[in-house]
Formats: C-alpha cells, structure tokens, sequence
C-alpha cells in the first residue's frame, strides 16, 4: 500500500501493518505509532482519551485483529527516503529491526537445528548491496558504524558465541581470517578468543581448502573476510562495487558447495560489522566540528558529543558520536571514496543471511 493510500486509511481508522514492518520507521512525522499494549490501555481507560490522529498500531495484536484492519505497505524501507528518518526513529528502528547486538543470541538458537554452523563476517558490506540475495534481512548497527564497535557488538563480550554453542553441545571451533592473531592486531584476537584453531589466510580458496578437511558434526566455523571497507578508504578510481559483491557471493557459494558434499544438516550465516556512505552517490556535505579537537574521524568521535546532528553510543567503556547523514568534519581524500562512522541507511543497515543447507 503506497503512503497516500496509507494516509486515506488512517484517516478513517487506526491499523496494524503486517508486511515490511521495517517500514513503519520511514511514515510520515505526522502518523502515531503506538505499541498495541500501550492502545489497548488506552481504549480500556475511560479517563484516557483517545487522540483522533493517523495511528498506526505495533506489533499487532490478537485483541484488537476483530477492531482494526491489517494492512500492508507495498514500498519497503529503502524505498522511503529512509535517511530522513532514520537517525530521529533511531529508538523505534531498534525496536524493529533485528538488532546487531542479538546476532550472537540468534546464532546459537539457530544452532539447535543443525550440525555444522559456518559464520562468515564481512568488513564493510550494506544491505542495500545484498538485498537481493536469499535468506536475507536487515540488521540494525545498534553501536558505532565502525569496524572495532561493530566487531565487537557481534561477537559480544561476556556471553560469546563459541561459549553459547558449546553448551550446545558444539565442539569442534574453527577460524580463518585475513588478518593475523597476534600482538600487532588486538581486533582479531578479541574477535577469535576462545577459538585457538585460527588460520591466516590470504585467500577464500584457502578457506574452502582447509574446511573441506575439518568438516564433522558439531563443527563451527568463522571466518572473518574483506569486504568493501578496503576500497573505500583508498581507491585511486571509482571502485567497482557491484563487482566485489558479486565475488563475495560467489564466496558464499562455494561454501554452499562444500556444506552440500557434507550431507550433515548446515547453516550458512553472514552479517558485516558496518556498511559504507559512497561519496559518488551521496551529497555530502560538510559541517563545522562540535569539538576543538582535530577531527580525524569523518563521520563520527571519540567522545560523547551533545548535539542535535550527533547520536551517542558507548562501547567496551568508552563513548563515541555519529553524526546524521550527510554531515561530515572534513573533505574527502581524492582516493577516498566511503566514509563510515555515522548513522545513515548505508552504515548502520548491514545484512543478516541465514541459509539452511541439506
């Protein structure tokens, strides 16, 4: 249902949407949304008056199905200008969107289902990139868009992946990642604590080579790889974007071949830790810094910053600030041709790919 005959309905009667609820973040300023516990009080509250505005009612409810109609709206999210709201319905979008801080709790549910799991994480990579691919859904960069945070937001801290699977009864631990694990690089050895099989690699064929050999029930795999971050901080020409998803599906498809030649029950998930704002298909624009330091940082800082562009966020102990499409502190480098850091569609929508193999 298109918004202006979502604005004719309103007008008659409060509805409850039931496809691309994601959606809901992109209506009009001028539309209620309320949650369905908080309007069945106010219907059941004969001192409580009922505002007569466009409402739309979230989540549904069983109660109020016989009272009020369920619709659809046709446009999904990134169809909406999503970038007007997203930064103010930032709390509702988190209410809504599969969060990235939940991947680790939806990992190990998933885990109750199969026998080999294969998690594959992308540095740099949007769902608008892959909204076309199977098993997909958008996943909400609930920290700051910036590989360290959003590493970190997936893997979690205390309650760990690789902990929760082996009270799942997962034994076999396995990690590849094109960076080393070692002293110089303290991301990748947060990232694969509790692993201790890890492997550099250089390539995804010599992810595929050494799996093929470590492939028995009850297995994890994660393998951390490069995905559009690289191109994006230094590329001497347009960079082909297009191209490099499509090798990284391919990837993935080759996992899909070596899950199938294992005849055990498999899931292939992928997620990213953030995605990318294109210089060359945004209109950025550059704004004064709300602090006296140096801003290193193009879309974001290493502080808490009160402003009505910034969003605050702690991670690991420290706080940082994003800044709202499209602002950002300095001019881009002539080979620098994606920012990350802020809160906008491209950086903080990544992709949550679940596929369900044998």
């Amino acid at each position: 249902m298109k918004s202006i005959d979502l604005g004719k309905k309103l007008a008659i009667t409060p509805v409850m949407l039931n496809e691309n609820i994601e959606s809901i973040v992109c209506l009009d300023s001028n539309i209620k949304i309320i949650s369905a516990e908080n309007f069945i009080y106010a219907l059941d509250d004969r001192n409580q008056r009922i505002e007569k505005v466009p409402t739309v009612i979230y989540p549904g409810s069983r109660k109020l199905s016989s009272r009020f109609p369920r619709i659809s709206i046709k446009e999904p999210f990134y169809d909406l200008n999503p970038n007007d709201h997203l930064f103010d319905r930032f709390e509702l979008a988190k209410n809504i969107f599969l969060k990235q801080s939940e991947i680790k709790n939806e990992i190990v549910k998933i885990a109750s289902s199969c026998e080999l799991i294969f998690f594959l994480v992308v540095d740099g990579l949007s769902y608008l990139d892959t909204r076309t691919w199977p098993g997909v859904r958008p996943c909400l960069v609930d920290t700051l868009t910036t590989t360290s945070c959003g590493f970190k937001n997936i893997i979690g801290d205390n309650n760990l992946i690789a902990t929760g699977l082996f009270n799942k009864g997962f034994g076999n631990f396995h990690g590849y990642s094109y960076w080393a694990r070692d002293n110089k690089n303290d991301l990748t050895d947060y990232i694969f604590r509790n692993i201790s099989n890890t492997e550099k690699v250089e390539s995804f064929r010599e992810v595929i080579s050494s799996v093929t050999l470590k492939l028995k029930s009850k297995s994890y795999f994660q393998i951390v790889i490069q995905g559009l971050d690289g191109i994006a901080h230094k590329n001497r020409d347009e960079p082909l974007i297009e191209a490099i998803v499509q090798q990284l599906w391919n990837n993935v498809d080759s996992l899909v071949a070596v899950a199938r030649k294992s005849n055990l029950k498999s899931k292939i998930i992928i997620t990213s830790d953030h995605g990318i704002l294109w210089k060359h298909r945004s209109n950025l624009m550059k704004i004064a810094g709300h602090s006296y330091k140096n801003h290193y940082h193009t879309r974001h800082y290493d502080s808490k910053i009160l402003a009505n562009d910034c969003m605050s966020f702690s991670n690991d102990g420290k706080n940082y600030s994003s800044l709202n499409y499209p602002y950002i502190l300095r001019n881009l480098r002539s080979n620098e041709w994606g920012v990350h850091g802020g809160v906008s569609v491209e950086e903080s929508i990544t992709p949550f790919v679940v596929l369900d193999i044998n």
